[in-house]
């Protein structure tokens, strides 16, 4: 048996840190916990892209990115009207 909160501590490990993984459609078919993206902040003028590629996550550049500047990249679709980035945390 597992320990009372488990189940509960990860889905807020999920829903804190996860990745979303999304197909050529856009539909997000997968999450991925992964540590290193859980350090880096959301900005909706990232200096980084998130890249999903068979089945591995990459942060990369998007502009050069000074020594001691904090990496940054979107939670959400930029590509989507002003509309839908207003709703979600662009505007």
């Amino acid at each position: 048996l597992e320990q009372p909160g488990t189940y509960a501590a990860a889905l807020s490990i999920k829903n804190l840190n996860g990745i979303g993984l999304y197909n050529a459609y856009g539909e997000e078919v997968s999450v991925a916990i992964c540590p290193a993206f859980a350090m880096v902040n959301h900005s909706c003028l990232p200096n980084c892209q998130q890249i999903t590629h068979d089945g591995s996550c990459q942060l990369r550049a998007l502009r050069d990115i000074a020594i001691g500047e904090e990496l940054s990249y979107s939670y959400i679709s930029l590509e989507g009207t002003k509309i839908e980035q207003k709703k979600s945390y662009c505007g």
